[in-house]
This record gives C-alpha cells, structure tokens and sequence, in this order.
C-alpha cells in the first residue's frame, strides 16, 4: 500500500505536498517516479510535451465525476454544501493532530530468526495493513466524516503519521470560487464538489517539531464527492484536478 504518497498530500489539502520528506521513506524509488508523482507535475510535463509538438494542451480529467463537475456552476462560499465541506475536512484534519506515533520493525531492522521457526516466517511482511498501527478510536472517528475511499485514503496518511512520528497542525479553509454538481459515488446520489483550499496555516511536524511540508504553493483545488450515510453528509473521495492551481 502506497501510504507516503497521501500522506501530506491529504494533511494538506495540496497535490504532491510534502513528497519530498514521505517518498523516500516510504516508497522505492521506482514507484515513487510513477504512482507517487504530483498530479500538477505530471499535468506541467505533458503539457510541455503537447505544445512542443503544436498540439492541443488540454488533459482530460479522468476522476470521477469529472463530466458532472465540468459543466457545474460556480456558487457562493456561504452555500451549505461548500460549509459542510470545510467542516467535514476540518474534523478529518483535527484527527490526524490526534495521532500516537508507533515504533515499526522494517526488514532490515528485524531479528534474526531462529531456524526451527520454519522459512515462512524468517521475513518481516513488507504489506503495511494500516488498521495495525492506527488505534480503533482514530478509525472510528474518521468514519463519523468520511466514508468509501476516502476513508481508506485518510486511514492510510494516519498510517504514515504513526510510523512517522508526524503531526498536523492547523486547518485548511476553502476561498475562492467553489463549483458544485450533482453526481452520483457508487450508485448512490452524490455531491461533487471543486474547492480552493488554503493550507497557510497547516504545518506537518515531526516529534522534534521540525515542519515536514513544503511551504509554497498553500493553495489547491480539490475535488471533494459527498453522500448522506444515515442522514450525516460525509466525504467519500477526495481527487485533484491535472491543474490544481488556484
């Protein structure tokens, strides 16, 4: 499971936020050149490409409800979807400030086996199952906000935090002009959502309180899907658009 790659990306609200310090602890360095690339880099390398060759520059988006939100309507900051949002990603964000960092034994930092253990067990599993290392509690209050993979994604960046040692701090607020569609997620009735938010004040630190995130760019669009589950709206995907600028 690739967990650097989301880690400060989600904390953040940013794409590729923070790569720099999470990729390389967490990934290869031939996964992290693929599956951990920024969405906004990837978009800037094509796009060279495209107009050196004279073509079209425009990227399909390829997230979903990608055609909904493509001919959605800009609406106010003050509309309740856009509200509910920020609350939503707020408390998800007061959760990751809340994680206990773990001590994690790796394959290189494992024992010695004794022979008679037998060869299956002569290896420390490199598969991370994220519900190891985060208590019940966290999970249980990241299913109060979110749901579907979106909950899987912010499970996966508390992951990363217990094995880091890291910690979120501060919340990131929604600006600009966001765009609002109906859509559906998994077959039930949805919201799709694209919001600028702004990380100024979100800072990832480590135990000795060193910030771990890069400081340019605070601001990002993010795509945000919503659904009622037993009448509580909650975020079940969070994407980013091939330009994340705002």
């Amino acid at each position: 499971m690739t967990v650097g790659a989301l880690s400060t990306l989600i904390l953040t609200g940013c794409s590729g936020a923070g790569q720099e310090n999470s990729a390389a602890e967490s990934e290869p360095a031939e996964t992290s050149t693929t599956s951990s690339a920024s969405p906004t880099a990837s978009a800037s390398a094509s796009q060279e490409g495209s107009a050196s060759e004279g073509q079209d520059t425009s990227i399909e988006e390829n997230f979903a409800g990608s055609g909904e939100l493509a001919a959605a309507k800009e609406v106010p900051l003050d509309t309740a979807e856009v509200q509910t949002t920020e609350e939503l990603y707020t408390d998800v964000q007061q959760v990751l400030s809340k994680i206990e960092a773990v001590d994690v034994v790796t394959s290189d930092q494992a024992p010695p086996k004794n022979q008679d253990e037998g060869a299956e067990n002569t290896e420390v599993d490199e598969e991370i199952d994220p519900y190891k290392y985060v208590s019940e509690a966290t999970v249980d209050e990241l299913k109060k906000t979110t749901t579907g993979s979106a909950l899987d994604q912010y499970v996966a960046t508390a992951t990363e935090y217990a094995m880091s040692g890291w910690k979120v701090e501060g919340t990131s607020k929604v600006v600009g002009n966001p765009r609002l569609a109906d859509s559906e997620y998994e077959g039930q009735p949805a919201k799709i959502l694209e919001v600028c938010l702004d990380s100024s004040d979100v800072k990832v630190v480590n135990v000795a309180g060193t910030q771990m995130n890069p400081t340019g760019k605070p601001r990002s669009l993010n795509i945000f899907t919503l659904i009622e589950d037993n009448g509580a709206w909650k975020i079940a995907s969070q994407d980013f658009p091939n330009n994340a600028d705002c």
